[in-house]
């Protein structure tokens, strides 16, 4: 069975250039253009994994992801952090310390993104 992976980044651009890279790595792939969508969205489909962008309209990934780690349904889905916010140490921990098992900086190389991401399904 293909594992799902949910992409969630305000940028169509993002979320279809992660899609296509995840597709043909035998990914399936949903994704939401919001922190909004993406909750709504988890209410009937859970993923295996969450790549989450940190800045984005109304909701930003760090309250995105304190969301999903304080219900019970979505607190086990690993969440990688995709953003452009830069590579900051304090960033960077305060991914971690909301719950993101990672966090990758934009402009990101696609097959470190798989790489990463194939590491913690296997986690």
């Amino acid at each position: 069975m293909k594992p799902l992976i949910m992409i969630i980044d305000d940028d169509p651009m993002i979320r279809e250039t992660i899609t296509l890279r995840l597709e043909l790595q035998n990914f399936k792939v949903v994704s939401a253009a919001s922190g909004d969508d993406a909750l709504l969205q988890l209410k009937s489909v859970i993923p295996d994994l969450i790549v989450l962008d940190l800045t984005m309209p109304k909701m930003n990934g760090f309250e995105v992801c304190k969301l999903l780690k304080e219900n019970k349904e979505t607190a086990r889905i690993p969440v990688i952090f995709l953003t452009a916010a830069g590579s900051e140490m304090e960033t960077k921990l305060q991914s971690l310390m909301v719950g993101a098992v990672d966090y990758l900086a934009k402009p990101f190389e696609g097959e470190e993104l798989v790489t990463t991401i194939k590491k913690h399904l296997k986690s």
